[in-house]
């Protein structure tokens, strides 16, 4: 127990270079095997903050607990970074990146929770632990991933501002990336993309008591505003109107629109937590989107058929509620 974190920071400082290095380089991994890598990248980083969270809570002396390595973890994000940004990169390894950069940036929570609030319950967003992108996976709840992460009244720490200098520093890259794979990638990798969105602008969110900053503007935000990206987001909710109306269906083939949509509008409501945020949203007709969705009246409980359905999945008028 006392090394696990160690021999996983000592397997992290050998995979990710590897994937992030060029396939035409010594030390470069093909394709498919920068993919299996990247699946293994993520399992360790999610393990990681498991095992955080399980030493933790376990501890009775909040000093028993070791501080996370910050020199290790700042390693660590570059690589990630640099792995997301490589070109030959398939969507495939880059949805299980940022999968991983979601449970790294909640180790960072978690490692702020202890060191300056002494809240020991840091595992509170859900744990997207996946070792591939099969399009019928169920992920349900991946966007309840969006607490702001170095929000409140606690001291920022050096490893906080450190890791939100250096995500910061690659945002144009980021953004884009990210931005693209939002729009034009599976349904899954769609709704990581989204929700690693979200953390990211959570990275900059104010203070809910500061209404001063609450009128700022967001790094990310405003990269993704300049590259026509809200804009396109905002029109591929009216796109994917259809697709949710099928998720209302008495028995749907996939709820994967339902994933997308919470996703996205998670993010939507990030921005909107900002005056900066809000006036993009409303300047890519955010509202004449959604006056214009019909999924919003397909109410099911005026629909006979779905009374006495059987079925695994949520009721249909919970699904109608969530998407509401």
């Amino acid at each position: 127990t006392e090394v696990r974190s160690g021999l996983m920071f000592d397997c992290l400082s050998e995979l990710l270079p590897r994937i992030s290095a060029s396939s035409t380089d010594a030390s470069g991994l093909d394709v498919p095997s920068a993919d299996l890598v990247a699946g293994a990248v993520l399992s360790l980083l999610a393990s990681l903050r498991q095992h955080r969270v399980e030493l933790t809570t376990g501890a009775i002396d909040l000093e028993t607990v070791d501080a996370l390595p910050v020199d290790r973890l700042l390693t660590t994000l570059r690589a990630l970074i640099d792995s997301v940004l490589r070109l030959e990169t398939t969507t495939l390894a880059r949805g299980n990146l940022y999968s991983a950069l979601i449970n790294f940036l909640q180790l960072v929570k978690s490692h702020r929770s202890v060191d300056a609030s002494g809240d020991l319950g840091g595992n509170d967003g859900a744990s997207i632990v996946a070792s591939d992108l099969d399009e019928t996976m169920s992920v349900g709840g991946i966007s309840t991933t969006t607490t702001n992460i170095f929000g409140g009244h606690a001291q920022t720490s050096s490893l906080e501002a450190r890791t939100r200098s250096m995500l910061l520093s690659h945002a144009e890259r980021l953004m884009d990336v990210l931005g693209r794979d939002a729009l034009d990638a599976s349904d899954l990798s769609k709704t990581i993309a989204f929700t690693l969105l979200d953390e990211l602008c959570a990275l900059e969110a104010p203070s809910s008591a500061n209404n001063a900053s609450r009128r700022g503007g967001s790094k990310c935000v405003d990269l993704l505003d300049r590259k026509g990206y809200i804009t396109s987001f905002v029109t591929a909710l009216r796109d994917s109107d259809l697709a949710l109306q099928e998720t209302l269906r008495p028995d749907p083939a996939s709820l994967n629109a339902m994933y997308v949509y919470e996703a996205r509008l998670a993010f939507f409501n990030r921005m909107a937590q900002t005056r900066n945020g809000a006036e993009r949203l409303l300047n890519a007709k955010i509202f004449d989107v959604l006056a214009q969705s019909d999924y919003l009246a397909a109410r099911p409980d005026q629909d006979q058929e779905f009374v006495d359905l059987d079925s695994f999945l949520p009721a249909a008028t919970e699904r109608y509620n969530a998407l509401l």
